[in-house]
């Protein structure tokens, strides 16, 4: 269920089959946890509300809560890493950015379940680009895998401090590159 896109009160309210102020009373009261968006307006994420229904003991539909396709955003400039990636992954849905303008539109529009990040693209600092996801509601439960040509101890924790959950060195080697990507998604994909 991660980075599916997010609920609106009205759709909780019509799930549920009660007002729309009796969700803003969930949310007030804190039972169900939501966040404002520019608007003002509340929206949940699915995860959330699948939470907040166990914990109520309320039905659960599992039609509703279905995961999509697992997607996957790579940002980096080299052409034969996205190559690689959608080769070994056609499981995924796997988009690309070659800078930081489009990781960011990528990011907001396709809402990926893992962003395989380059920390070694000129023009865009990566290690923001980490604090950045993993700070943003709605992009926090995104994995995200770094790809570097150093492994040296430093660079591997400096990236993880910053909100990677994995490393790995370049050039990739396909068969760890699966591991990784199976091991972060949660999945035995």
């Amino acid at each position: 269920m991660r980075n599916q896109k997010p609920l609106t009160t009205g759709q909780i309210a019509a799930y549920c089959h009660v007002s729309h102020v009796t969700v803003l009373k969930w949310i007030k009261e804190g039972r169900l946890k939501a966040y404002t968006i520019p608007s003002g307006h509340y929206r949940i994420q699915k995860q959330d509300f699948h939470d907040f229904l166990v914990q109520h003991k309320m039905p659960v539909e599992e039609a509703f809560f279905a995961e999509e396709a697992a997607k996957v955003l790579v940002v980096d400039d080299e052409a034969k890493t996205y190559d690689l990636i959608t080769s070994a992954f056609d499981q995924y849905k796997v988009a690309s950015a070659a800078n930081g303008f489009e990781a960011g539109l990528q990011l907001a529009n396709f809402q990926p379940h893992l962003l395989i990040l380059n920390l070694d693209m000129a023009g865009i600092d990566g290690l923001e680009l980490c604090q950045n996801v993993k700070t943003n509601p709605m992009t926090k439960r995104t994995k995200i895998l770094v790809l570097a040509k150093s492994a040296k101890e430093e660079a591997v924790k400096e990236a993880l401090a910053s909100g990677a959950d994995g490393y790995l060195a370049k050039p990739l080697k396909v068969e760890e590159l699966k591991q990784k990507v199976r091991s972060l998604m949660g999945r035995g994909r």
